[in-house]
């Protein structure tokens, strides 16, 4: 792909994972206790790759005005803020781990819920929208997903 068609794919990508959001928002105050947004936030990602649709509606969801971070009581590694929604007082950490020069995975973790029940969900899934080392890359039985089955997957 061309610099040109791959800023046009992010963009799309981007696009999409807005629209997601947006359209849960319409209904709903806020996504703190929507389950595949849960999941797919907080998911692990590594140690050579990352998740390029999980980063995006990260930095998509810490936009929401309703978002508010600071930084971090007791710092931690990679710990970036602490985010509280105004809307429902859900407690998340914010974690950017760099894991390549420039190259970051980011994660939403809540931290004031029990644990919500996500075993309807598989233990790892990718999107198809991977950045990787060459030689790191998800092992093949990870499940991947395209962009549309993402969709569908938010959309429950």
């Amino acid at each position: 792909m061309e610099k040109d068609q791959i800023k046009k794919h992010l963009a799309e990508q981007r696009r999409i994972i807005k629209e997601v959001l947006d359209s849960y928002l319409e209904i709903f105050d806020c996504p703190c206790d929507w389950p595949q947004f849960i999941y797919w936030v907080s998911k692990e990602q590594g140690p050579g790759w990352q998740d390029g649709i999980q980063n995006d509606l990260v930095d998509i969801a810490l936009e929401l005005p309703f978002y508010r971070s600071n930084t971090p009581s007791l710092p931690e590694y990679w710990l970036a803020s602490e985010v509280t929604c105004e809307r429902c007082r859900a407690q998340w950490k914010h974690y950017s781990i760099e894991w390549r020069m420039l190259a970051f995975q980011k994660r939403l973790l809540r931290l004031d819920q029990d644990e919500l029940d996500l075993d309807e969900f598989p233990d790892l899934m990718i999107s198809e929208s991977i950045y990787a080392t060459v030689g790191h890359e998800p092992h093949p039985d990870i499940p991947r997903i395209t962009t549309s089955e993402w969709v569908q997957f938010m959309k429950g």
